[in-house]
Parts: structure tokens; sequence; C-alpha cells
């Protein structure tokens, strides 16, 4: 994950000349050897710019996250989002990893704190086995 600082079709850079294929072959060939696969995004198409005004702006996409089979097989799900620029000429990006879908499992966590309050009795007592209502899971 990172700033590549080469981009691997025209379609991800705006502004000044067109991409010449020729300057990232090298980048796509190594990824690719290496079995490196692109996460995709959500947001904006662009990481970067060169901060000048319009006829003279470009942006393109630099930053990326890139991963293999073995990755995969640790985070099942990957998602890539491209957040606002900021101060930096580059956005930031947020990568989120998890194992499956499936949300997790939530237990009750019991603080020895609750016995000392008044009413805990009875809210156990009234609440019976629906407790997780009465207390909050923190």
């Amino acid at each position: 994950m990172g700033d590549f600082n080469v981009i691997m079709e025209s379609s991800v850079k705006k502004g000044f000349r067109s991409h010449r294929f020729c300057r990232s072959l090298g980048f796509s060939k190594c990824m690719e050897e290496c079995g490196m696969m692109d996460a995709g995004f959500s947001g904006n198409n662009f990481t970067w710019t060169n901060g000048r005004r319009m006829r003279n702006r470009i942006m393109k996409r630099l930053d990326r996250v890139m991963y293999n089979d073995k990755w995969l097989e640790e985070f099942s799900i990957v998602t890539v989002r491209h957040l606002p620029r900021t101060a930096s000429d580059h956005n930031t990006i947020l990568l989120k990893c998890a194992l499956s879908d499936t949300p997790p499992i939530r237990y009750l966590k019991f603080l020895n704190f609750w016995t000392d309050q008044i009413d805990f009795k009875d809210i156990v007592k009234n609440n019976g086995r629906n407790m997780s209502m009465a207390m909050p899971c923190m």
C-alpha cells in the first residue's frame, strides 16, 4: 500500500499529455510476476494532484493497495477508500481488512461495579436471561 509513483492505465490520469504505457510497463510486469492484484477503491478516481490551476492541473491515481493470494487467504475482505486530500498533494487512503462478512459475536461484558448499584438485584430479577438489554455492552 502506498505511493507507487506510476500509473497503470490512461484512465487514471487527467491533464497534460496522455499516458504512454511504456512508462508503466516495468511496474505492471513486476506486479504480474509477483502475483499482485489491485484491491480497487471507492471515492475519488485520482489520489494525487500537482496543485496547479485548471489548464495546468495534472491528476493521477499514484496511490494504491496491492495484494496477493497469500494476503487474501488471511483477509477475505479488503476495502479501500480514497478520502479527501487535506494538507498533502496525496489523498489519504483508508484500508479495511476483515476475515468474512459475518459480524463478530458480541458477548456481554460484566463489570463488577454494577453489583454496587442500588437497583442491580431488581434489574437482574426483572430481566432474567435478557440482562444484556438492561446493561450496555462496552
